[in-house]
């Protein structure tokens, strides 16, 4: 019994010089554990939502990038409508030629200015904005109006030759109309030319400012 005893009393003495401190340890090793798993955990929360960050700019740009491209794109697709669409190559005499060529028009106008929104959507360079739409202005009321007002008094002549054509043609009054469609194709594509001549300078400036918004734009 006594040597009983005595092993309790020195398994005792032998926690108390080690045993406490090695499960006081154990127990600040637990403790940093746990530590270190908020803090990894926290660590990965920041990485994640700097991923998202960054997935979500990238993305930002992209749109940004696709909308100034598409701009450009449908920019040159109305002024060409405009501009190289020439009069003279169809049968100006049929109105439902003339009809076909002012609905293409419009089409790509309305196109662009769809492309314009979007555009202002995401841009955030509101001088360049401003310049870009500035100019779409100035094509329309130099370029785009012209043509149409064109179309639309080719239209009302080529219904006023055919209105009782035999007393027409027998009056001359047949040959005043075809001269009069004549000088008025002659001078819209005299006003075309002047006014290309004259706003050629914004169309390399549009170009200039596209090509320098994109490069901007990181990728």
């Amino acid at each position: 019994m006594e040597i009983f005893l005595g092993i309790i009393n020195l398994l005792f003495i032998l926690y108390l010089a080690f045993g406490k401190s090695y499960f006081n340890e154990r127990g600040r090793i637990v403790a940093t554990k746990k530590d270190i798993d908020i803090i990894t955990e926290k660590i990965e929360k920041v990485k994640t939502q700097f991923q998202i960050s960054q997935s979500h700019r990238i993305d930002i740009n992209s749109e940004k990038r696709i909308s100034y491209i598409n701009y450009y794109e449908k920019f040159f697709e109305w002024f060409n409508s405009i501009i190289h669409d020439s009069i003279t190559n169809i049968d100006f005499h049929e109105n439902i030629n003339i009809y076909k060529m002012i609905s293409d028009l419009n089409k790509n106008h309305k196109q662009l200015c769809l492309a314009e929104d979007k555009m202002i959507l995401w841009n955030d360079n509101y001088d360049i904005e401003n310049e870009l739409i500035d100019l779409r202005v100035k094509i329309y009321e130099n370029f785009h109006a012209l043509k149409i007002e064109t179309l639309l008094r080719l239209i009302e002549l080529n219904i006023e030759k055919e209105k009782n054509i035999n007393e027409k043609l027998s009056s001359g009054e047949y040959d005043k109309i075809l001269n009069e469609i004549n000088c008025l194709i002659s001078e819209y594509g005299k006003n075309i030319n002047d006014n290309y001549s004259n706003k050629l300078f914004l169309i390399k400036k549009f170009i200039k400012t596209s090509r320098n918004n994109l490069e901007n734009i990181a990728t």
